[in-house]
């Protein structure tokens, strides 16, 4: 897929209310969440303005925050 067909993909799940989640699968500790803040600038960049987290059981909205 190329670079602004998946911009354009990204933005079409933003319009059409997809929920999207930030996660790691890492193979060693120090690496979980390598480029979290990263993914959530771009997110934020492309109109999400959540993400789904999971917590206590259940899937939760929280809002986009960037680290500075």
């Amino acid at each position: 897929q190329s670079r602004s067909s998946a911009a354009s993909d990204v933005y079409k799940r933003q319009e059409l209310g997809v929920r999207v989640q930030v996660n790691s699968d890492a193979h060693y500790p120090e690496r979980i969440n390598n480029a979290r803040a990263e993914a959530l600038a771009a997110l934020k960049k492309a109109g999400f303005t959540s993400v789904v987290e999971w917590h206590d059981r259940k899937w939760e909205d929280t809002g986009i925050s960037v680290p500075r």
